[in-house]
């Protein structure tokens, strides 16, 4: 199986060296060299199946460098997170990541998602108004953000509170660097292996040295015998061959999306067929798709799924008898002049809902970005679930924008 992993030059050497002996010297058989090739070949995979795994890790760490937009002299600045320090202002907008905790000093419309924190899928409402008291929960906290959370709506500026392991995520991660390694069954079967085997050697050597001391041979011949024989009942290849397989399996997990930092989690992620957990958006997808509209009376099946814009919007026909069919632009627009979210390539950076709806106008034929340069925002009325209008609670929120007549539309 390894060598198949091995470069064809690779391969052609050790077949070399292999036969190349046996034609030298023709009293060497090419079968007594095949034992220490075949050994020179197991060492070569596992060091090229060593080397492989940590590159998808490396990979993944160049990815995950963040920038941050901080005030240097009364400038905005694009610096590396790890440059912050307390006090210092940052901006951010919808799409990015926060690079550090913060106190709010600026927020219009913010949503953060901090799922990775509280565990909720929804993203949170920020504003400056300071929390009642300190011992308030982590998620009640409207007026911080925090280090590696995402933000999906609006902007904001923020001071700089902590940075590195001072932060919330970084106290998270002093946690578990402190909790101790557990043995994974592999390990313990492992361990209990040796044992069996250590307490077979030892009781063999010293029933070997009393049989051969019984027969007259002398202490050291008998020594020496027992303790080679106790050496022999080693197997001193088991770890290569635990080794070796842990790497390939984590090679064959990196194929199929997941990142193994350890050898020893192959273990556990390999035989796993089902995770469950109690929170939507932490394990899951996170993404939600329009499947059906209905406008002026008509119904409508949506194609596709996720944040693909691939898909047709169908209609139903014969829902309304001798009517022609009405353009959808004028319901589709406001869909994506309210969002805010952007959707490249079937990524998403913003409100899962959001998202949706301008996956949606893809589909009918409208592009968000040239949309909203042609219709410039002018103001927005942000979402407010206590908000009244002539006395009655209505949950809404509503966005402005110059149109092209000069009036002020939706």
């Amino acid at each position: 199986m390894f060598l198949v992993t091995l470069p064809l030059a690779a391969v052609a050497l050790v077949m070399a060296l292999v036969f190349v002996p046996a034609h030298v010297n023709e009293t060497t058989d090419p079968v007594d060299n095949l034992g220490g090739v075949l050994s020179a070949v197991f060492v070569a995979a596992l060091i090229l199946s060593i080397n492989f795994a940590p590159v998808p890790v490396a990979a993944l760490q160049k990815m995950t460098v963040i920038k941050a937009k901080a005030r240097r002299d009364g400038q905005l600045a694009e610096i590396p997170a790890e440059q912050l320090v307390p006090g210092d202002i940052v901006a951010i907008e919808a799409g990015d990541v926060v690079p550090a905790d913060g106190r709010l000093v600026k927020a219009a419309t913010l949503e953060v998602d901090e799922s990775a924190l509280t565990g909720e899928s929804l993203p949170a409402s920020k504003g400056t108004e300071p929390v009642k008291g300190a011992g308030t929960p982590l998620g009640d906290r409207a007026d911080m953000v925090y280090m590696n959370t995402n933000v999906t709506r609006g902007a904001g500026e923020f001071v700089v509170t902590a940075t590195g392991m001072a932060t919330e995520v970084g106290h998270i991660s002093g946690m578990l660097r402190e909790e101790q390694d557990v043995k994974t069954p592999l390990t313990r079967q492992m361990d209990r292996l040796e044992e069996q085997i250590l307490v077979i050697a030892g009781i063999a050597l010293v029933v070997s040295m009393a049989l051969n001391l019984a027969r007259g041979e002398t202490f050291i011949a008998v020594f020496y015998a027992a303790v080679a024989f106790a050496i022999a009942a080693i197997p001193v290849g088991l770890p290569t061959v635990v080794t070796t397989i842990l790497a390939w399996g984590t090679e064959q997990l990196a194929k199929a999306g997941a990142i193994m930092k350890r050898l020893a989690s192959t273990e556990t992620l390999g035989p796993t067929s089902a995770i469950n957990s109690d929170k939507t958006g932490t394990l899951t997808l996170n993404q939600m798709t329009a499947v059906q509209m209905v406008a002026a009376g008509r119904r409508y099946a949506i194609e596709g799924k996720g944040y693909s814009t691939d898909g047709r919007i169908n209609r139903v026909a014969g829902e309304v008898a001798g009517e022609a069919d009405i353009p959808l632009d004028e319901f589709l627009m406001p869909m994506v002049l309210a969002s805010d979210a952007v959707v490249r390539d079937g990524e998403l950076i913003g409100d899962p809902t959001e998202g949706a709806l301008v996956v949606l106008a893809a589909k009918g034929g409208i592009d968000a970005a040239s949309t909203r340069e042609r219709y410039p925002r002018i103001a927005e009325l942000p979402f407010d679930a206590a908000y009244k209008l002539f006395d009655a609670a209505y949950k809404l929120m509503a966005t402005f924008h110059r149109m092209k007549d000069g009036r002020a539309g939706r």
